[in-house]
């Protein structure tokens, strides 16, 4: 049958082949399934090797980070705060098991983990051949008093030997917003095997995001961040929650939310990983109303949901988008890099916009600056700021004489606020000292 006329087997010449390999020893045979499964291996290896040991970028003509032509090895050093107790191991073990790259990643703490800190992340990355680390900070705000603090451990740690550049933080990333919403939906779900949490429907619930918060000159920034995950959290068009708010650390603050709220409350925590300092100040305010169903709670934090990780990735994939800080000594040339409405962005358009003024009204800012989301925020914050520098740094005592000086020539009753959404302290103040002029 399988000699028939116009039969494939016979007709594409598989049969005669068969026939043949058939008459061969079994050694033989042997020799040639061991050759076929080397050649294999070896280009498997050879692809693999090529993708993740040489994963490199030429960068293109907008890159003009000094030399054009330079091959990068690229690595990532995920930076982390650290805290007492389990923290560090959550977070350890949900970077190792969650996290994929195609670059050697590193995962370093600012403090808590004197094992495994940044610096020795960093000599870990060195060691493979990475000569341009990208650090993305796993933090809940990019502009905090913790901002400062990783930029100066990642200059020291580098010692101008490797190339860092580091990331924005989480911030209002829309990915952060859709872990809040999956969190609050989740919450909605009832318990079967408990009789005091019954579903609820969404739009009989507050969802209240619950952050740590900042001291007082840093605090409006995450107000920012926080306002603009609310929004995100409002205007998604699948699912629509009664109330959505949020309150950060202090005494009282969550109790008082939970007690205001419009709808059934959920509480979901916005911050990174579960450690014994939030759990007891959740259990300490509202407790009590866990306990009874009055609330519902049920401590995933943003590392719990796959976004976090998947977060960690496209920040890695578009850094080059996302770049707010590096260790090289001419900071001025990363400008050209940053097209996102990061704080560079700001400072660029607003340097170019503004002449000599030491300082400028913020709607003047918002005229000058670009993409159209810069211009946007810059418009939503002259309702409250009426005054910026123009260099966007944090002014110093001479520097605010400027502003009051100015100020008293105008008709306005409002005193002017300073952005602290534009402080910038990069590399032990060479961004502030480029930038801040005669401030």
């Amino acid at each position: 049958m399988l000699k028939e006329k116009g039969n494939s087997w016979d007709s594409n010449g598989w049969g005669p082949f068969f026939f043949r390999l058939k008459r061969l020893s079994m050694p033989k045979v042997a020799i040639l399934l061991i050759g076929f499964i080397l050649i294999v291996a070896f280009a498997h290896d050879l692809i693999i090797g090529i993708y993740n040991e040489n994963y490199t970028t030429n960068d293109d003509t907008e890159d003009v980070i000094n030399d054009m032509d330079k091959d990068y090895n690229l690595g990532v050093l995920v930076v982390a705060h650290g805290m007492p107790g389990q923290w560090n191991e959550r977070v350890k073990v949900w970077f190792n098991e969650e996290v994929f790259l195609p670059v050697p990643a590193e995962l370093g703490f600012l403090e808590y983990s004197p094992e495994q800190t940044i610096e020795s992340a960093i000599k870990e990355l060195e060691d493979k051949g990475v000569n341009r680390i990208i650090a993305i900070p796993l933090f809940i705000c990019g502009n905090s008093s913790h901002t400062p603090e990783v930029y100066e451990a990642l200059e020291d740690a580098a010692g101008g030997e490797v190339e860092v550049l580091c990331t924005r933080a989480m911030d209002d990333n829309p990915l952060v917003a859709e872990i809040l919403l999956k969190h609050g939906l989740k919450l909605c779900k009832g318990n079967p095997y408990d009789p005091r949490d019954t579903d609820i429907k969404p739009e009989d619930a507050s969802l209240i995001f619950y952050g740590h918060g900042d001291a007082e000159e840093w605090h409006q920034n995450w107000v920012a961040i926080a306002d603009s995950l609310k929004s995100q959290i409002e205007e998604n068009y699948t699912f629509h929650f009664k109330e959505v708010t949020y309150c950060f650390m202090g005494e009282g603050n969550l109790k008082s939310a939970v007690e205001g709220a419009s709808g059934h409350p959920l509480v979901v925590p916005w911050m990174i990983a579960r450690s014994s300092y939030s759990e007891i100040n959740i259990r300490k305010e509202v407790g009590t109303y866990i306990l009874t169903g009055q609330c519902k709670y049920d401590g995933q934090y943003l590392i719990d949901h796959p976004n976090a990780a998947e977060w960690v990735e496209n920040r890695f994939y578009n850094y080059e988008n996302n770049i707010v800080w590096s260790n090289q000594i001419n900071q001025s040339d990363l400008q050209i890099t940053v097209k996102d409405a990061t704080i560079k962005n700001y400072n660029m358009t607003i340097c170019e916009g503004s002449g000599e003024k030491e300082f400028i009204r913020t709607l003047d800012g918002a005229k000058v600056c670009s993409p159209p989301s810069v211009a946007e925020t810059f418009q939503k914050m002259a309702k409250e700021i009426v005054y910026i520098p123009y260099r966007g740094v944090k002014l110093t005592e001479k520097g605010k004489r400027i502003v009051d000086k100015n100020y008293s020539k105008t008709e306005h009753t409002q005193k002017p606020s300073i952005m602290h959404g534009c402080t910038a302290r990069y590399g032990k103040n060479r961004v502030q000292e480029t930038w801040a002029g005669n401030l």
